[in-house]
Formats: C-alpha cells, sequence, structure tokens
C-alpha cells in the first residue's frame, strides 16, 4: 500500500474553505462494473444485464464493500450493491460518465481492469459466473429486492431533495430528517430496507449530482414519484434559501402593513430581480454550483439585514410557529441591523399589545428599513 494518501495524489492546492460537497475517491463509495461489461453511455440510457452479468455485479460489488467497508454488516452491503445494481440499471451510475461534461473531478464508477485478480476476502473469483455469494444471496431476499424495486425512485429522489437543501449527501443529523421525509411519502417505515447514511454514501453516492437532480426532475414530470417529493422539486438549493425567506417575509408584511412596500421599493425590486433569476438559474450562489456550472449570485445580504430584523420580529409576535422564523439565513442577515433591529422590533411588540400603536408600526418600521 503507498504512504500517500488520496489527498496527496488528487487533493486540491491552494484552496481553503471549500463550500458545500468535499470530492474524495472513497473505495467505500466506488461502483464497480465487471471487467467487459460498460454502464450506460448517456444518462438514463438504460442497461441490460444477463443473470450471470447481474450476479457477477452484485459479487463484485459486495466484495468491494466487505472489503473496504468494515462497518456495514454482511446484509446492509448486500442491500447497498443491490441499489448499486439498480442505479446501473437504470443509467443513472456508469463508469462511461465523462466527469468534464458533469463537473466533476471523479467518476465513483469505474470498470474492472482485469478478472483474474486475487479476492482474499471472498473464497472464489467473484467474476466468475455460477451463483451469487452465499452471504449475498442472504441478505437479498426476493421481498427486499421487490421492496428496493418498488422503491427506487423515491429513494433516489429523497437523495437529490437533500441534497439539494442542505448541501450534502449526509452529514450529522440526516438520518432522521430523512426519516421525517420517508414518512412523508407515505411510508410507515423509517427507511426502505437499509439505513439512509449508507444508502447516501455506500449505496448510491456515484450518482453525479447533475444525473441526480435530473432524475428527480424526469420522475416529477413523470408523475411516478411520491407527492411530497413532487411538491418539493422547487425547493431553494443550500446557500440562496435566504433569498426565497426574504422575498416570502416581505410579500407578507406588505399586506399587512400600508407603505412598507412603497418606502423600501429599491429593495423589493432587487428582491424580485433575484427570485426571477434563480428560476432561471437554480444553481446560482448555491454551495455546490460548481457541480452544475453555474456562477456565483449577486446578493448584498448586509443591504437587506434591517428588513430580516423586522421579518423575524413581526414573526415572533404574529406567527410563532411559522417554518419561516427558524430561517438560518434570517438570522444571519438580521445581526448585521442591531439598532435597527431592536428599533423595530419594539415597535412590533408594541403594536402587538396595542391597536393605537399601528400607525407608529407603519411609519416607524418604514422609515427605519427605508434607509438601509
Amino acid at each position: 500500500m503507498s504512504w500517500l494518501d488520496n489527498e496527496d495524489l488528487n487533493g486540491d492546492c491552494y484552496v481553503s474553505g471549500e463550500l458545500g460537497e468535499t470530492e474524495e475517491l472513497r473505495t467505500d463509495r466506488t461502483v464497480i462494473f465487471p471487467f467487459g461489461k460498460n454502464g450506460a453511455s448517456v444518462p438514463f440510457e438504460e442497461v441490460h444485464f444477463t443473470a450471470d452479468e447481474a450476479t457477477i455485479f452484485l459479487n463484485l460489488n459486495f466484495y468491494y464493500l466487505m472489503h473496504h467497508f468494515a462497518k456495514g454488516t454482511e446484509e446492509q452491503n448486500a442491500r447497498a450493491s443491490y441499489l448499486r445494481f439498480l442505479a446501473a440499471r437504470q443509467g443513472i451510475v456508469s463508469n462511461r460518465f465523462d466527469t468534464k461534461v458533469f463537473n466533476v473531478r471523479y467518476n465513483e464508477a469505474v470498470i474492472e481492469a482485469s478478472n483474474t485478480e486475487k479476492y482474499d476476502w471472498f473464497d472464489a473469483n467473484p467474476n466468475a459466473a455460477g451463483g451469487a455469494h452465499p452471504k449475498l444471496r442472504a441478505g437479498l431476499t426476493a421481498e427486499i429486492r421487490k421492496k428496493f424495486r418498488s422503491n427506487f425512485t423515491n429513494i433516489v429522489c429523497c437523495i437529490a431533495y437533500m441534497f439539494r437543501v442542505r448541501g450534502h449527501h449526509f452529514v450529522g443529523d440526516m438520518e432522521d430528517k430523512y426519516k421525517d421525509l420517508w414518512r412523508k411519502c407515505l411510508r410507515e417505515e423509517d427507511d426502505p430496507g437499509l439505513k439512509w447514511e449508507y444508502i447516501a454514501h455506500n449505496a448510491l453516492h456515484a450518482i453525479m449530482p447533475l444525473v441526480l437532480d435530473g432524475f428527480w426532475l424526469n420522475a416529477v414530470n413523470n408523475s411516478n414519484v411520491a407527492g411530497a417529493l413532487m411538491k418539493r422539486y422547487d425547493s431553494a438549493p443550500a446557500g440562496v434559501a435566504g433569498v426565497r425567506a426574504l422575498q416570502a417575509g416581505m410579500q407578507d408584511i406588505a399586506t399587512v402593513v400600508p407603505g412598507y412596500k412603497a418606502l423600501n421599493k429599491g429593495l423589493y425590486d432587487d428582491i424580485d430581480r433575484l427570485v426571477t433569476y434563480l428560476k432561471n438559474n437554480r444553481w446560482a450562489g448555491s454551495i455546490n454550483r460548481r457541480f452544475y456550472g453555474a456562477g456565483d449570485l449577486a446578493f448584498d445580504e448586509q443591504k437587506y439585514s434591517a428588513v430580516a430584523a423586522t421579518l423575524l420580529a413581526a414573526l415572533n409576535q404574529f406567527a410563532p410557529t411559522s417554518p419561516l422564523k427558524n430561517s438560518a439565513a434570517l438570522k444571519r442577515m438580521s445581526t448585521g441591523a442591531p439598532i435597527s433591529g431592536a428599533f423595530t422590533a419594539r415597535l412590533i411588540t408594541a403594536a402587538a399589545n396595542s391597536d393605537d400603536n399601528s400607525k407608529a408600526l407603519t411609519s416607524g418600521v418604514g422609515t427605519s428599513t427605508a434607509t438601509v
């Protein structure tokens, strides 16, 4: 084994604070195509496997997971291998996808260089046709295979949603977030038969981001995905959620506070322009924009700080259960306006407790935010 690691050979130089998902080649995530069996030439091109070819694919990926992913049990690695097979069959993972076309540094799907390698764990050559490894078969009952096939589109689209709105396939508290989303897909169980961390990382991480989002779009257009995932397709990517949150809050507050929009017309026009741009350039400004060939978004958070402080104050008084109140982007922006934020918060609190203060709210809040 080389004393040089992946970062020595392939890592970035003179780059710090990389945003979003960090690219790295990991053997426990690499999908192995058997020697002589290529994957799809373009995304979504179905690949036909004979029974022997499918068995060899499953054997190889089971072997590599068992050899390089000791954390996974035999059952978990067998099931991850089957999800890899379904992804290869559907043409969303392939050794033939050009990394430059898909804005990634690595293709995590590779074809094995030879079918004569030594396999020190498998007790046989997994490239040899003749039957699945007994431990692989034990983890892949007919029932679990059917379950994965039935749920495959929803599984992939769940990953696509999480990658978009969180900026990562899986980190920290995302197991619970995946479980909540899965239940919203009208599923009673917490997962489809494998922990979400293993699905997102060890089974399906090799789906390139552009392909992942394209699969989700196709599923929505074909209406063959859960309603909860259809409704979420227009969700804002991680990094630009603040723009959407600001527009939603600003539109709402303009409805209940006469004159607010007129006094802040420049800010309203600017936020509407940004949202329109994002509708046509979804990934602009997102933390993973490099995967989609998108550029940065010209959005000056500082000039909206007083507006954000006003929105949070109004939400605290009039809509304390609103999900918008928990927007991390709004909270971050509001910290840039410590004086006007405190001032508008007091005005809104006063108005909430006395109808006589409504005029003060209208004029005072409007004047304070207009000077940003």
